[in-house]
């Protein structure tokens, strides 16, 4: 028996659409790979992963931790993937740890990844929101993400060993 609820809301889906001057092995495995997603995958710059998991495989499980240095705020999100086909799509459950508000709260994101004009374009979607105030902070902390993978990609070095 799980202790995760899955929301079912009016709350409209997140939607992010973001195109990288880089090949689509990349940008999946920015993705996909701890190494690199700790250079990336928090809602801020000035936030950190202290650990990211994952076990990159349908029903593997992943862990990611978010540490606020500054402030010592700290939060961590959990799930499972329910679909994988790389290098050109993922989609997992996304739940929140307590103390968050949303603990408990699962949600679905799919990331598809297509090659287009010599890069690589994510569509991002997650859905199954409890209200409009859990997915409105999604969707900024995806922009925050995505802001921060446009960095990243940037810097011309992803090798994730940084």
């Amino acid at each position: 028996m799980s202790d995760r609820t899955s929301a079912s809301s009016t709350a409209a889906p997140v939607e992010f659409r973001r195109h990288y001057a880089a090949p689509i092995s990349l940008v999946f495995a920015a993705w996909t790979e701890p190494e690199r997603m700790k250079h990336w995958l928090h809602p801020a710059p000035d936030w950190v992963n202290p650990s990211i998991e994952v076990d990159l495989r349908i029903g593997g499980r992943y862990r990611i931790a978010f540490h606020h240095p500054e402030t010592d705020e700290r939060a961590a999100v959990a799930g499972d993937f329910r679909e994988l086909r790389p290098p050109t799509r993922l989609a997992y459950t996304w739940t929140w740890e307590p103390p968050n508000e949303h603990a408990g709260i699962e949600t679905l994101v799919t990331v598809d990844f297509t090659e287009v004009d010599g890069g690589t374009t994510i569509h991002l979607t997650q859905v199954r929101f409890a209200d409009d105030t859990m997915r409105d902070r999604h969707a900024a902390g995806w922009e925050g993400a995505f802001n921060c993978l446009s960095l990243y990609m940037s810097r011309g070095d992803q090798r994730g060993s940084q």
